[in-house]
């Protein structure tokens, strides 16, 4: 059984996602993007929850909002020992309904794209997919690293 939670606290956002990240380099490996997650999921123009399991903070995701018009699944990771469980699942529906009841009408996000290899991140499209997102733009095709796309979803 898990509980969701509303993260205000500043230093508990960065400190969740911190811990998250430790959990989970294949999909965080980069040292100045995840210092940059760390520190800008802070913010308070970010609707950040999470999900606790017992007192652990086990996923954690943040909102940031586009005009008036679409919001963005920002950052979302899941804690390793807790891959499978729904717990990303639920973050998903809890943001999808949080922006639904502020007016917004579809979610966005950028992921790695199809023409990347990575495993990890073929699993995390097809996530997204199983939660009503699909492929909108592909960029950054020529950076063989971080080949990027957006996904959308009505909400």
């Amino acid at each position: 059984m898990h509980e969701t939670i509303y993260i205000n606290d500043s230093k508990q956002r960065s400190l969740g996602c911190a811990q998250i990240i430790k959990s989970i380099p294949e999909w965080f490996g980069q040292e100045k993007a995840n210092a940059t997650y760390e520190r800008e999921i802070a913010d308070k123009n970010l609707d950040v929850f999470g999900i606790l399991v017992g007192a652990q903070l086990v996923g954690v995701v943040a909102i940031k909002y586009h005009f008036d018009t679409s919001a963005e699944i920002w950052w979302m990771g899941v804690h390793k020992d807790f891959h499978r469980q729904g717990i990303g699942s639920s973050l998903v529906k809890m943001a999808k309904k949080h922006v639904r009841s502020l007016g917004y009408k579809r979610m966005v996000l950028m992921t790695l794209n199809p023409t990347s290899d990575d495993a990890g991140y073929a699993a995390t499209r097809a996530f997204y997919i199983a939660q009503g997102f699909e492929p909108l733009v592909a960029f950054n095709e020529d950076d063989p690293l971080n080949p990027m796309m957006w996904m959308l979803a009505e909400v």
